[in-house]
């Protein structure tokens, strides 16, 4: 939906677009040095943008800031013709020996480099330790936002009162939820009689 069948390289990311995306887009060029590309029969594969070529673009390669206006948007199958080589424009000849090296394989499906989207992400995200609970708050029949609440309040950062104040946000310190005492995790859990009754009730 957001590529429109354009390169990643040439895409940006608006307002309206959602943060998955925004973050993608942030993170797409150091994702994209890491991306290399087995071109398969070339239906997959941007002339110039995709890193195919010895692990780089044909763009890096030329030392070009933009491709020309004429090639701009081909793939590599623009230049193969009935499995070999076909160079259809004189701005491609000085780079006909690299081009030679890369390998033509038969069949669309034969070895595309499509990289799978969890291997982009393993790429680009910042990796930390694994939380100790992580087995137990993170499993396959759990709701993801109970999971989420769960993991907040084992760190301490559900948006209580008292965490609130910490952080230098002022507000009434009495519990929102019974107004009754200060508004703590310990509170909110274990002391305050309106989740009390909740919990029996459960």
């Amino acid at each position: 939906m957001y590529l429109k069948k354009r390169p990643l390289n040439l895409v940006t990311a608006s307002l309206l677009d959602s943060g998955t995306w925004k973050l993608i887009v942030e993170h797409k060029e150091k994702a994209l040095r890491k991306m290399v590309k087995r071109i398969g029969s070339g239906v997959d594969t941007y002339l110039w943008y995709d890193n195919w070529i010895r692990n780089i673009s044909l763009l890096d390669i030329s030392g070009r800031q933009q491709p020309p206006l004429s090639s701009q948007n081909w793939l590599v199958s623009d230049i193969i013709d009935t499995g070999k080589w076909c160079i259809r424009e004189s701005v491609l000849m000085p780079y006909w020996n690299e081009i030679q090296s890369a390998v033509i394989h038969s069949g669309p499906a034969s070895g595309s480099g499509l990289i799978r989207p969890i291997a982009a992400w393993e790429i680009v995200r910042d990796k930390g330790q694994v939380f100790q609970f992580y087995s137990l708050i993170w499993t396959p029949n759990t709701c993801p936002k109970m999971s989420v609440c769960a993991l907040r309040a084992l760190q301490n950062k559900l948006l209580t009162v008292d965490f609130l104040q910490s952080i230098g946000v002022a507000t009434a310190s009495v519990s929102v939820l019974c107004q009754q005492g200060h508004e703590s995790l310990e509170h909110l859990f274990f002391t305050c009689p309106f989740s009390s009754y909740i919990m029996v009730c459960v």
